[in-house]
Parts: C-alpha cells; sequence; structure tokens
C-alpha cells in the first residue's frame, strides 16, 4: 500500500451547488477558529509556555554576587604603543606606553602667587633617557591584585590607590616586579616632569589657558565628590592621563625645597634632601585649584599618606 497513490477526482460544480458549498465553507472556518481558541484557553489553565508565570522574573535571574572584576580600563582607547600585563586572580590589566628620551625645561619662572616659596626655582634643562610609564596612576584593582589589600579612603576599583606612603609604593614596584620579571620603580621627578609636560613649554601640557581645564585635570572646581576615575580626562601628548590634579603622585627623590644642584640627565637625586620626606608630583590635586595644577606644581607631606597621594609606576626598557 505504501506503493498506492490516492487520486482525487475532481466533479464540475452546478450553478445551484453554489450557495450551499459556500454556507459549508463559512461553517468550516467558525469551527476552525473555535477549536483554536478552545486550545489557547486550554494551554492558558494549565500553565503552558504561554502563561505569564512561564516568563523569567528577577528572582529567577543569575545575578553575581560580586561586580565584574575590573580586569581592564574598558574606557582607553587601545594605545599602539602601551605595554600590557595582566597581574593577579583576576588577572587585572596594567598599562604602560613608551615615554621618548630628549630633553625640557623642569621647573617654572618666578611667581610669587603660584610658586611663593621658590619650589620650583630655577628652572633648568635636562636630558631624559626613554621609559616606559604607566597610563594612569595606579588604581585600586591593580594595587590590589598585587598586594591583596586596598588603604584608599575613597574606594572604587578604577580610582587611584591614595593612603598609601611612599614606602608603600616602592614595595608596590618591588612586589610588581618579581611578579613580572621586568624592573619596575618610581619615576625620578625629572622623568615625571617630562612625561607630563610631553612637549609642552607651558605651565599647563595643553597650552596657557587655565580656563580649559576642565577637560584636562580633576581640580578643586570639578571634583565635587572627591577623587576621580582615572581616565576620564583628555591625555597629553604622550597618552598619559591625570598627569595633572586628582591626586599627588610620589616620585622616586627625596624632598629638596628647590632645584639648586639638582642633576641635569633625569636621574633620582638621592644626594642631599630630606631622606624621611619623600617629593609628590601631579601638578596640584583635587584639593588645588586650576591654576594650581601645573606641570611644574611640587610637593610633600609631614605624614606618611593622605587621602589625596598615590603614585604611578615606570618600567624601564
Amino acid at each position: 500500500m505504501d506503493d498506492e497513490v490516492t487520486h482525487t477526482e475532481i466533479h464540475p460544480v452546478s450553478e445551484s451547488d453554489g450557495p450551499r458549498r459556500n454556507w459549508s465553507l463559512v461553517a468550516l472556518i467558525l469551527a476552525a477558529c473555535t477549536g483554536l481558541g478552545l486550545c489557547l484557553g486550554l494551554i492558558l489553565l494549565s500553565g503552558g509556555s504561554l502563561a505569564p508565570s512561564q516568563y523569567p522574573s528577577t528572582s529567577d535571574a543569575i545575578v553575581s554576587e560580586s561586580p565584574p572584576a575590573p580586569s581592564s580600563l574598558r574606557h582607553l582607547p587601545t594605545n599602539p604603543k602601551a605595554l600590557e600585563f595582566f597581574v593577579g586572580p583576576r588577572q587585572t590589566r596594567l598599562q604602560l606606553t613608551f615615554i621618548p628620551g630628549g630633553s625640557c625645561n623642569v621647573g617654572s619662572l618666578p611667581d610669587a602667587d603660584l610658586d611663593p616659596q621658590g619650589f620650583e626655582l630655577p628652572r633648568h634643562e635636562v636630558t631624559v633617557a626613554p621609559f616606559y610609564m604607566a597610563l594612569t596612576e595606579t588604581t585600586q584593582a591593580q594595587f590590589e591584585a598585587v598586594m591583596s589589600l586596598n588603604p584608599s579612603a575613597s574606594k572604587g576599583h578604577l580610582r587611584p590607590v591614595e593612603m598609601v606612603s611612599w614606602q608603600d609604593a616602592v614595595e608596590f614596584c618591588a612586589a610588581l616586579s618579581a611578579i613580572t620579571h621586568r624592573t619596575f620603580r618610581l619615576p625620578s621627578e625629572t622623568e615625571w616632569e617630562h612625561a607630563c609636560r610631553a612637549g609642552s613649554p607651558w605651565p599647563y601640557y595643553y597650552g596657557q589657558d587655565s580656563r580649559r581645564a576642565d577637560d584636562h585635570a580633576w581640580s578643586a572646581r570639578n571634583a565635587v565628590y572627591g577623587v576621580q576615575e582615572v581616565g576620564l580626562k583628555i591625555p597629553n601628548r604622550f597618552g598619559l592621563y591625570d598627569m595633572l590634579g586628582n591626586i599627588w603622585e610620589w616620585v622616586a627623590d627625596p624632598w629638596h625645597s628647590n632645584y639648586e644642584g639638582a642633576p641635569s640627565d633625569g636621574s633620582v637625586w638621592s644626594e642631599g634632601g630630606e631622606h624621611l620626606r619623600y617629593t609628590a608630583r601631579g601638578g596640584g590635586a583635587i584639593v588645588n585649584s586650576p591654576e594650581e595644577c601645573r606641570c611644574s606644581g611640587r610637593s610633600t607631606l609631614d605624614i606618611p599618606s593622605a587621602p589625596d597621594h598615590g603614585f604611578r609606576v615606570v618600567c624601564e626598557l
């Protein structure tokens, strides 16, 4: 019977059969609609797949008990010259960019308003060898990935780590060097300013007009809620973020109250100075005015740490 083909005979329809066949068609359509409605009703009453209770609810959704790992600074564009490392159990990313060697003027011209104590004098030329520098200040995620703790007062994975002493920063560099088998350290004071200026001879790496500061730096004018996440402002020409404002950054040099006798080769000025007090750069922080957030800005602390002091690292070639 599988090979049997069923043939349907087609008979001509007479004019007298037309109305009767039309009413039959209408009756069949009504019966089909009624049957479909009954089926849908049974599905809904029986908790079928169309019942509202079968849609996902918030109680059924999978909710992470902790925020996603801050494994990268996703809002930062790809830097073709970046050197990348992934550290810690969450593989937190650390990016550094190449800083070309060269010469620049460090310090500032006499300014009774912005440098009344003469910390930035005399202005002098230095020649710096190339190195890698972190794109951002060391974040809390990066510090925790290496040191397994976060001392910061203003918590946030992408905020810079603060409340760290100069010694804490040095120990972080040592631990990071052991993990990566590369030499990490704090920048010298002249390396820091060379990287900050990125070729700019002006007080700010973006020019002379501090009215443009809000696009480039977090200061007392726009950081009303304290220390901010890194990488949200326009970087300098070397691709470095937040070199002005947000926090002060520890550098390797002990504190000297001016530049008299400073080396001209970019090395750490280790001779003399106050070895119980170290230099911080950053061109100001969130407690400083936009005018004070300058490439030549210098500071130090009378206490080991503060909520506006952190650091960024460099890596030797």
